[in-house]
């Protein structure tokens, strides 16, 4: 009776160790950026922001923005499946939408900017951040762009300027 019941417990941990490890609940490792977002996302990267210690990787599959973040290691990434980060700030103003995103585990944040009125001709914030744009619709007649950025020295006081009109104040919260 003892050993049927201690192969049983050893069965239900093995089963349930498998189960979670498919699942995705537990942190990979990946010799490439393209290699882990292609496995969890099901797409190829179509832009990859690089922080310090990660990167926020983005793909378009079937007109939708895809984001997952990754940290770097020596040797490569590792993931941890969408658990990775917490929204600190999120407002809309005059067509434009905000978020700052903080990576778990890191003092790193980054920026998404949605503009639904079209093309913007300047973006810039308070800490220098390089923004880059992805257009996620396969259609150019659509008006909204996306811009993404790592925020190198993110703080309370970080505003956003969208052609050189202050548009968000972290400080005290958004503006038009």
């Amino acid at each position: 009776m003892e050993n049927k019941f201690v192969y049983l417990l050893l069965t239900v941990v093995l089963l349930g160790s498998i189960v979670v490890f498919r699942a995705g609940l537990v942190p990979r490792n990946f010799d490439s950026l393209e290699d882990a977002f292609e496995l969890y996302n099901k797409c190829e990267v179509s832009l990859a922001v690089e922080g310090e210690k990660s990167v926020m990787a983005l793909g378009v599959k079937d007109g939708v923005t895809i984001r997952d973040f990754f940290y770097k290691k020596n040797d490569g990434y590792s993931s941890s499946f969408g658990f990775d980060s917490d929204t600190v700030f999120h407002d809309a103003v005059d067509g434009f939408s905000c978020a700052i995103l903080h990576v778990k585990k890191t003092d790193e944040y980054y920026i998404r900017v949605y503009s639904f009125v079209g093309e913007l001709s300047q973006i810039s914030d308070s800490c220098g951040s390089v923004f880059y744009s992805l257009q996620p619709f396969p259609s150019d007649n659509t008006k909204v762009k996306t811009y993404h950025a790592y925020i190198k020295d993110f703080n309370d006081s970080y505003q956003l300027k969208i052609n050189d009109k202050l548009m968000f104040d972290i400080g005290n919260k958004a503006m038009s």
